[in-house]
Parts: C-alpha cells; structure tokens; sequence
C-alpha cells in the first residue's frame, strides 16, 4: 500500500484577494511541515519545504510566480 500524504490546491487569486486566509486554510488542510508546489512546474521550480507557519507565505508568493 502507498500512502498518499494530504494535499489541497490553491490559486493565485486566492492568494491576490486574500494572503493570511490563504496561508490559514493550507495550514488547516495539510498542516506543518508540508511542501508548496506549483501544480505545471517541473520537480524543482518553484518548490519548497515549510517547516514553520511563518514560511507558507513566502513559499506562496513565490510558488505563484511559475504557476497560476
């Protein structure tokens, strides 16, 4: 059996209208530590590893400048 880890998908117009409801809701869906991804990027564009609560926003804006 492989265990698929949680997951949720965001965009970035929800990041434009609303950041800290943004990063709230991920945080609440997958928790910390997680991964932030752009969805049509290859496996390293874009990606990182939040260890901490403080990252997720950065890690968004940037994971939505190679992907909407």
């Amino acid at each position: 059996v492989l265990r698929v880890p949680l997951w949720t998908l965001g965009h970035g117009r929800e990041l434009g209208r609303d950041p800290e409801a943004t990063a709230a809701r991920v945080r609440e869906e997958v928790g910390v530590p997680l991964f932030v991804k752009p969805a049509n990027q290859g496996s390293s564009v874009g990606i990182h590893k939040v260890s901490r609560a403080a990252a997720l926003l950065p890690a968004l804006h940037d994971a939505a400048r190679y992907d909407r």
